[in-house]
C-alpha cells in the first residue's frame, strides 16, 4: 500500500483535544465541587458552542459554509470528549468511533463545527474522508456544490483517497478540481499507483495531463517507483517468512526453482499431524502483479526460499 498524506486518527484526537482544552474550555467561573470534571467539561462546550452560533460573533465568519448555518456538536460526540477532558488518559479510539457516529449522522455539520482555524484542512480532509468511505456519491453532490468554500482542495483530497481504491479512474478526475499543485500532487501518489503498477507507460502519460509542474510530476513518478519496490519487498518478505514457518511445522516443499516453490507457498497446505496439526500456512491473497514483482526479490539458498534484500535488478 502506498503511505498516505493523513495523520493518523490517533494524532488528529489528541490535536482535537488539546485544541479544545487550550482554546475552547477555559474559564473562571467558579464551579460546585460535587460537578465532576466531566459534566463541567461538557457544559463549558455546550457554551462555547451557543456562544459561537449568536447572529453577528466574527468566528462565525470563519465556517467553511454559510454563516446562517447553526451547527451543534452531537450529544453522543459531546459525551464522549468530555469525559476523556476529565479523564487520567485519553481513549482515542472512544473519540474516533464518536466522531465517525457523527460524521455517519451529520457530516456537514461535523465539518461546520470542526473544520476551523490552524486545524482547517486537516480536519476537512479527515472528515470528507470518513463520510466518503460509506458515502461517496452523498458526499460528491456536496463537494460538487460547493467548490468556492475554503478547505476545498482537502476535501477532494479526503473523496479521493477514500475512493481511490475502487474508483482510482474517478478519483484523478477529481484531483483536477485542486489547485493547490502539493494537495494534488499527493492524490496524485494514490490514486495513480495502481494504474502504474499495471501500466507504466499509460499511468506516466496520465500524470502528464494532469497539470502539475514537471517537477512535481517527476516526484510523483519517484514516489511510485519506491512504492512499488517496497510492496515487492514486503511480499516477498512474507513469502520467505511463511515458507519458513511451514517447514518448521512439518511441512515440505518439492521444487527445482524459485517459482515452483512460490506457487507452492502461495497455494498454501494444512498441516496434517504433530503440534500445529490443522493449522493452514499459505499466502493465498496475492495478484499475478505481486507475484511477478516478489520474484524479484527471492532466491533459493538450498531448500530454502530466501529473501534477498538487494533483488534481481538492483545494483
Amino acid at each position: 500500500m502506498v503511505p498516505k498524506t493523513f495523520l493518523t486518527r490517533g494524532s488528529y484526537a489528541v490535536l482535537l483535544i488539546v485544541a479544545f482544552i487550550t482554546g475552547r474550555l477555559t474559564t473562571s467561573e467558579e464551579k460546585p465541587d460535587h460537578i465532576t470534571e466531566a459534566q463541567r467539561h461538557r457544559s463549558l462546550l455546550i457554551n462555547q458552542t451557543t456562544e459561537r452560533a449568536r447572529p453577528g460573533n466574527d468566528e462565525s465568519n470563519d465556517a467553511s459554509l454559510p454563516s446562517d448555518v447553526i451547527s451543534y456538536p452531537d450529544d453522543n460526540f459531546l459525551e464522549t470528549l468530555a469525559e476523556m477532558v476529565g479523564a487520567r488518559s485519553i481513549d482515542q479510539g472512544a473519540f474516533s468511533r464518536a466522531l465517525e457516529a457523527w460524521v455517519e449522522k451529520d457530516p456537514i455539520g461535523a465539518i461546520d463545527f470542526l473544520a476551523r482555524g490552524n486545524s482547517r484542512d486537516d480536519m476537512m480532509r479527515w472528515i470528507v474522508n470518513l463520510w466518503s468511505t460509506k458515502h461517496p456519491e452523498e458526499s460528491s453532490r456536496w463537494l460538487a456544490d460547493n467548490r468556492e468554500m475554503a478547505g476545498f482542495d482537502h476535501a477532494v483530497e479526503g473523496l479521493a483517497l477514500a475512493i481511490d481504491g475502487d474508483e482510482p479512474e474517478s478519483a484523478l478526475e477529481w484531483a483536477k478540481m485542486i489547485e493547490d499543485p502539493a494537495v494534488r500532487a499527493r492524490v496524485w501518489i494514490s490514486s495513480g499507483f495502481q494504474q502504474f503498477r499495471h501500466n507504466r507507460e499509460l499511468a506516466t502519460a496520465a500524470l502528464a495531463d494532469s497539470g502539475l509542474p514537471v517537477e512535481a510530476q517527476l516526484a510523483v513518478q519517484d514516489s511510485w517507483a519506491v512504492a512499488v519496490k517496497e510492496r515487492a519487498q514486503r511480499n516477498s518478505q512474507n513469502l520467505s517468512s511463511v515458507a519458513a514457518a511451514a517447514t518448521a511445522a512439518g511441512l515440505t516443499f518439492e521444487a527445482s526453482s524459485v517459482e515452483e516453490y512460490m506457487t507452492q507457498v502461495i497455494h498454501g497446505a494444512v498441516v496434517e499431524s504433530g503440534k500445529f496439526k490443522g493449522q493452514f500456512f499459505g499466502v493465498p491473497n496475492l495478484d499475478e502483479l505481486d507475484v511477478a514483482e516478489a520474484r524479484n526479490y527471492l532466491v533459493l539458498s538450498g531448500d530454502v526460499l530466501a529473501y534477498n534484500p538487494k533483488g534481481l535488478g538492483d545494483e
